[in-house]
Parts: C-alpha cells; sequence; structure tokens
C-alpha cells in the first residue's frame, strides 16, 4: 500500500470542488490546446484523430462572473465533423476560407486568439454503462461572419 502525504494545513483539500457552468447564450472565449498548451491533433479512444480546444471565458458581461471559466470541445477530425474545426479558425479571424482551402487549418494560429461562441447546457446523462455524467457546458456553434 502506498501513502501519499499532503498539506493538512490546506483546507481547500479537503472541500468538495463545485464547476460553475456557464448559462446558455453567446460569450467570448480564447483558444488554446490541452491545459493551455498549443493545439494539438491527438488520436481519440475511437482511433480518430482529433484536437482538444479549451475555451477560455474572457468576457466581462456581468462584471467578468463568468470570467475564466472553461468549456472544453473535442473536434473530432473525419469528414462528417472537420468542419468544426473550419468555423474555430474562421470564427477566430486566423485565416481565411480561400486560405483554409489551399492550405488547411493552420492550428498555430488559433492559439490565443479570441473569438465568439454560442454555448449550450447538456442536461445530466447515464451512459449505456451505467456511468453517471453531470450537466455540462458545450461548445453549440463557432460564430464568424460568412465570406460569401
Amino acid at each position: 500500500m502506498a501513502v501519499v502525504k499532503v498539506d493538512a494545513t490546506n483546507e481547500d483539500n479537503f472541500k468538495q470542488k463545485t464547476f460553475k457552468l456557464l448559462p446558455k447564450g453567446r460569450y467570448l472565449f480564447e483558444a488554446t490546446g490541452r491545459n493551455g498548451g498549443p493545439l494539438v491533433v491527438e488520436t481519440a479512444k475511437s482511433g480518430n484523430p482529433m484536437v482538444v480546444v479549451e475555451c477560455k471565458c474572457i468576457d466581462d458581461k456581468n462584471d467578468g462572473e463568468y470570467r475564466g471559466i472553461t468549456v472544453f470541445d473535442n473536434i473530432a477530425i473525419t469528414p462528417k465533423s472537420e468542419w468544426k474545426l473550419v468555423h474555430l479558425a474562421l470564427a477566430c479571424g486566423s485565416q481565411t476560407k480561400d486560405d483554409i482551402k489551399e492550405r488547411g487549418v493552420d492550428l498555430e494560429l488559433i492559439k490565443g486568439k479570441p473569438f465568439e461562441a454560442e454555448v449550450d447546457v447538456r442536461p445530466p446523462q447515464t451512459a449505456a454503462d451505467g456511468t453517471t455524467y453531470s450537466e455540462r457546458n458545450r461548445i453549440a456553434r463557432y460564430l464568424f461572419e460568412p465570406e460569401d
């Protein structure tokens, strides 16, 4: 048996952690990769390539009450879902439609860029194996002005 010593004087170690959700609506975010790092292509459990996007709220609405809340978006790179990565790049203003058509989505140009997105609240769910998941935020759509 392994015993791990913790800081017993840190009362925060003994408090229940709660995660704050954003109410459904539009917010201003900044994009980063996992744990604030670069955006990279990873392999999902399904075996498909994906990009993990951490959307950090930088909105000052409501006196900054929601500032710092993170919404996670795992974007699969498949023919059915790659549009979402294109919409993120367009929302960030990091590339044009023609640039993406010619070169593809440059992940390095997205990190740290502000963008606006619509957030939804997904209700609690129970998986097929009986695992329960609490409600959580999801990016409903990345907002951008169409070029056409």
